[in-house]
């Protein structure tokens, strides 16, 4: 039996999609699929609409991290903070439906209708100058089935994890965390803060680096002094 061109666009579409990502008209566009031909697709089963312009395929349901990576693959955003050292590896325990940071440039962004469920949070409030390109430091998680879930590095995590110290994250658990991340890179650590424009996370910054005797203070020290920070 021979398959229609239309299926089998849908069909290699959906072989090569990870699993519970919903997937936005913009994507489908991007794959030859326009919002006519994804309205069929919806009323064939091959597509089950979740909202404006996204879908899942068929009966999927959406996983938390797949959420996540459907609104990462559409904008220039990352996964930041707390929640970045979780998935790097420096926090080993992660509460229940803990809620993920996602940090962005864009101020008129809100997170989407259907991924309200989700415990998600979207700051454009970071400690860096407007000079750095969006995902300066951050990466793609290795040995990840989500291709397009971009993580802060270490160094950049940290920081991020430190300007959010009493708003956003309680003091006892930055200072827990702070402490165990004695293997950061000391030259990415000072790249990061000579574009840092928050004085007040400069200065904690060096306050745990010299309370914890990290080996990287001496960068920290460094930074601080040539701007003469007190």
């Amino acid at each position: 039996m021979k398959i229609k061109p239309t299926i089998r666009l849908i069909q290699r579409l959906s072989f090569s999609h990870e699993s519970g990502v919903p997937i936005s008209s913009k994507y489908l566009r991007e794959n030859e699929i326009s919002r006519a031909l994804a309205y069929k697709y919806v009323a064939s089963h091959w597509l089950t609409k979740i909202g404006k312009g996204v879908y899942l395929f068929g009966n999927e349901k959406p996983s938390n991290y797949g959420v996540v990576s459907a609104i990462l693959r559409d904008n220039e955003f990352h996964i930041g903070g707390r929640h970045a050292l979780s998935l790097r590896g420096n926090i080993h325990y992660l509460r229940a439906n803990e809620r993920i940071d996602i940090f962005g440039n864009n101020p008129k962004f809100k997170i989407p209708l259907w991924a309200k469920p989700f415990n998600l949070k979207y700051t454009t409030k970071n400690p860096f100058d407007l000079s750095i390109p969006d995902r300066w430091f951050v990466s793609k998680l290795e040995d990840s089935s989500y291709p397009t879930l971009f993580v802060s590095e270490r160094e950049r995590a940290m920081l991020e994890l430190i300007y959010g110290l009493g708003s956003i994250y309680a003091k006892e658990e930055v200072e827990q965390i702070v402490e165990t991340l004695v293997g950061l890179r000391s030259k990415v650590i000072g790249t990061l803060l000579e574009h840092c424009d928050s004085i007040r996370t400069l200065k904690q910054c060096r306050f745990y680096a010299q309370r914890f005797d990290m080996p990287w203070k001496s960068v920290v020290n460094e930074i601080c002094e040539g701007r003469k920070i007190k």
